[in-house]
Parts: C-alpha cells; sequence; structure tokens
C-alpha cells in the first residue's frame, strides 16, 4: 500500500510539473515582450545581397518597426477592399510609387501595396550625378479627394547657428524642379547674426520664402546637458505653428538646417501626399530609411510603412497639427514624444527604402565630430 502510495505522489507530482511547465510555456508564447522591447542587431548585408534578403532582415531586425515587403504584403481587408497599386506594363517608362486603384476600394481604407519595377540596385548616396527614376501621378481616384497642392505646402526650413550647412541645405533645395510653387519658410532659433544674413540673402533672391524669428523661445540655460532638447522642442512648435498659421497651408514639410535633398525629394512627396490624405492609418510621409545603410542593397524605387516615426525631413497633414499635437506639444524631446502610441495611435508613416535626404551636420546640439569618424 505505501508503495501504490507513493507511485501514485510521483505520478502526481509529474503531471503538476508539466502542467505547470505548459501553463508557462503558454503564458509566454501569448505575452511575451512585443519586437518594439526584444532588442536584436541588424545583420550586416553585402552588395550582392537580394532585396528579399533585405527586406527579411530588416522585418527580423528593427525593433520598434512594422516593416512589410510592400509587394508580397498580406492584408485583413476583403478582396473586394483592398488598394492596391501595380506597375506600368512598361516599366522602363517611369517608376510608379503609386500608379492605379483596384476598382471599387474605398478610399479611406488602409493602403498596404505599392508595386515597383525591378531596377538596378545603386548605392545608398544621394550624390549621384544620373538622374532619379520619375515617379508616375497618383491614381486620379486619390488625387481627386487630396487636398494636396504645392501652393499650398510649407517647406519649413528649421535653422539655429549653423550657416555653412544652411547654405548647403538651401542650395540644394532651390535647385530642386518645381520647387518656385512651394511656399519656403526658413525658421531662425537663436540669435546668429551670420544665419540672420544668409536668410535675408535667400528672401530677396526668391520671391516664394520667408524668414521668421523663434519669438516662443525660452531660457533653459539652466537645465545643463538637456538644455538643447529643450531648444529645438520650443523651435519645432514655433515653426508648426508659423507654418500652418495661413488657413490654406494643407501640408509642411520639414526639414533641418543640415540635411542636404535628392533630386527627386520633392517628388516624393508629391506621389505619397494624396496617399497619406486618403489613409487614416497614416500619419506623416518621411523621406529618410533609419535602415538605410551604404553596405545595403537598397531599391530607389520602393516604399514601405514603418510604426517608428523617422522625422528627418518629413510631411504632416494640416489636421494632424491643428487638431492633434498643437495643444499638447511637449517641452522636450519631441521625436521621441512623436513615437509613443498616445501620438501615433497605431499609425504608420510612409518611408523609402532609399532616403532623399542626407545629414551633413557632423557638430550640432546632437550629434559629436567623432560620430563620423572614419
Amino acid at each position: 500500500p505505501r508503495s501504490g502510495r507513493s507511485l501514485t505522489l510521483y505520478l502526481f507530482f509529474i503531471f503538476f510539473s508539466a502542467a505547470w511547465i505548459g501553463l508557462v510555456f503558454l503564458y509566454y508564447g501569448n505575452f511575451a515582450p512585443s519586437e518594439r522591447s526584444v532588442s536584436t542587431r541588424v545583420p550586416k548585408i553585402g552588395p550582392d545581397a537580394s532585396k528579399r534578403a533585405v527586406a527579411q532582415s530588416l522585418l527580423d531586425s528593427k525593433p520598434g518597426e512594422s516593416i512589410s515587403e510592400v509587394v508580397k504584403i498580406e492584408t485583413s481587408l476583403k478582396p473586394s477592399e483592398t488598394v492596391q497599386y501595380s506597375a506600368l506594363s512598361e516599366p522602363s517608362k517611369i517608376n510608379p510609387i503609386a500608379l492605379e486603384s483596384r476598382v471599387g476600394a474605398p478610399a479611406t481604407q488602409r493602403i498596404n501595396h505599392v508595386a515597383i519595377p525591378d531596377q538596378p540596385p545603386k548605392e545608398n548616396n544621394i550624390d549621384r550625378t544620373d538622374a532619379p527614376p520619375r515617379a508616375a501621378d497618383p491614381p486620379a481616384s486619390l488625387s481627386a479627394s487630396s487636398t494636396f497642392s504645392r501652393s499650398t505646402t510649407m517647406i519649413v526650413i528649421l535653422t539655429c547657428k549653423r550657416p555653412q550647412y544652411l547654405e548647403q541645405t538651401m542650395n540644394a533645395l532651390l535647385s530642386l524642379e518645381n520647387v518656385a510653387e512651394y511656399r519656403i519658410l526658413i525658421s531662425q532659433d537663436g540669435f546668429d547674426d551670420r544665419v540672420r544674413a544668409l536668410a535675408s540673402g535667400y528672401v530677396v533672391r526668391h520671391p516664394s520664402t520667408r524668414h521668421v524669428h523663434n519669438d516662443l523661445r525660452q531660457n533653459h540655460d539652466g537645465r545643463g546637458e538637456v538644455a538643447a532638447m529643450y531648444y529645438i522642442a520650443d523651435h519645432y512648435k514655433f515653426a508648426l505653428g508659423k507654418a500652418f498659421e495661413a488657413g490654406e497651408v494643407r501640408h509642411a514639410i520639414l526639414l533641418e538646417e543640415d540635411m542636404v535633398v535628392s533630386p527627386d525629394f520633392l517628388r516624393l512627396f508629391e506621389v505619397t501626399a494624396p496617399i497619406l490624405d486618403a489613409d487614416p492609418t497614416l500619419y506623416c510621409v518621411s523621406s529618410w530609411n533609419d535602415n538605410g545603410y551604404r553596405h545595403m542593397d537598397l531599391d530607389p524605387a520602393r516604399l514601405f510603412r514603418s510604426s517608428f516615426f523617422p522625422g528627418l525631413g518629413w510631411m504632416l497633414r494640416r489636421e494632424l497639427w491643428v487638431d492633434e499635437l498643437r495643444s499638447k506639444w511637449p517641452t522636450n524631446g519631441w521625436d521621441h514624444w512623436m513615437r509613443v502610441d498616445a501620438q501615433s495611435r497605431g499609425r504608420d508613416c510612409i518611408v523609402p527604402e532609399l532616403s532623399r535626404n542626407h545629414n551633413i551636420g557632423q557638430e550640432g546640439a546632437t550629434v559629436n565630430p567623432s560620430d563620423f569618424a572614419a
């Protein structure tokens, strides 16, 4: 009898242990930390890697992002509701970042598909001498409902005390096709006379350009090393307010004084603005890919959706500023604040696989020259 009881207890212990282990696996299988909090390393990918391998590496390696290989992406919508863009039958003519919408697709549904023709891989470098592939116009069904136009879009350049960078940024911007049809606002923070003189010169030479000075600037010098974060947040609030001060301005594109843009920088926003207007699951378009490393095989004609706010040369709609952000703008760390769920609310940004601006700032509030050492 004693051996029988011992066997029973032994079996009960085995059963109880197995059940407990099963519960532990079940719990962590359902509630383990998401990819937002899992720290992983982006692998190095050589120049011969395929686009599919690059896309998969991004999917597996970048914490905080929701990246999809847009040509193959799955959708939760019914087939009849899916919005899909397809490539031209003659892809050599143009690069259709956005072409045509499937018949009957509601314009307000989540836009997940952007199909593009394959192109030869190019080095991740905006200083190319060859002309970039020209994107097609957005589908007429989206353009008709969009509020985007060049004349109602403000390009904002935020500057402080680096005139040598501001000059390069402005010269690159003013060389772009159709830039004269946009409004340009140079927003100056601080009291650098060289920046003021340079900005005033651009106003004289280019009638569409205005120069304003941040009159909301507070004194944060007593905050020590983090003072710069407060000054920058103040400046962005001022610049965004000035950008949308005129009621007819519907979109704003924000640059900083050390961002040299590519030849097709404005074209990127022109073809994606109607998508941003039509899709409520988007809240910005950026010209910057955080994972756009030089050693990667990047496609200049491919876009993706990211849940991680990139900033660095980005566009937003008037409604986002006026209805959501203006009343609660943070006092510091504005870009990190934009990534918080309370602001993003589950929405994504459109990002190009190949960045359309290059940061030349080797000195500044948040950079150190040693970061650029070879």
